[in-house]
């Protein structure tokens, strides 16, 4: 699964605030997570800023922002699936 722009605007107000510009944007870092869950595979794997993303990833399972953002996205599928029918 990768998170579309449209989506990442639907959860951006979750993501806490950086104090300096961040590297990586968010949507990026979400991202690379959701390829590592689905894969199986290392941090070390994604190569490029591997340990930023790993850092901010943990940051953010610590704060619950993982969390939250599942349950948005889980209401949007849900949301999705009954304007369908």
């Amino acid at each position: 699964m990768e998170i579309t722009k449209e989506m990442y605007e639907k959860i951006a107000h979750l993501f806490p605030k950086q104090k300096s510009p961040p590297k990586i944007s968010d949507l990026e870092v979400l991202n690379a997570i959701l390829k590592v869950l689905e894969n199986g595979s290392k941090w070390r794997s994604l190569r490029k800023n591997w340990h930023v993303i790993y850092t901010r990833a943990n940051r953010w399972a610590k704060n619950n922002v993982l969390e939250k953002i599942e349950h948005v996205l889980k209401q949007l599928k849900d949301r999705k699936i009954n304007d369908k029918m």
